[in-house]
């Protein structure tokens, strides 16, 4: 890996960058990229990225509770079906 010679983009590149992006001259290569802003990437940084947002309490309260029932509903059919 080298290291690159960085510095900032002329006013004229004020808008090349999405979502908040950075716009930085990388020097060697004469290149004009973008420091994106956590949630983006790409050139340009305009893709998202798919966050994931972590489970709250009562989400995973729901989701235990309709599981439980959903368990309960098989158990009992299996019973009456056998008792059939």
């Amino acid at each position: 890996m080298t290291k690159r010679s960085v510095t900032n983009c002329e006013n004229k590149f004020d808008n090349y960058c999405m979502n908040n992006g950075k716009c930085i001259l990388l020097l060697d290569l004469k290149e004009h990229h973008c420091e994106c802003q956590r949630g983006f990437y790409g050139n340009r940084c305009d893709i998202p990225e798919l966050l994931s947002q972590p489970t709250k309490k009562e989400q995973v309260v729901v989701i235990l509770f309709c599981v439980s029932l959903l368990i309960i509903g098989l158990g009992g059919a299996l019973y009456f079906f056998y008792k059939w």
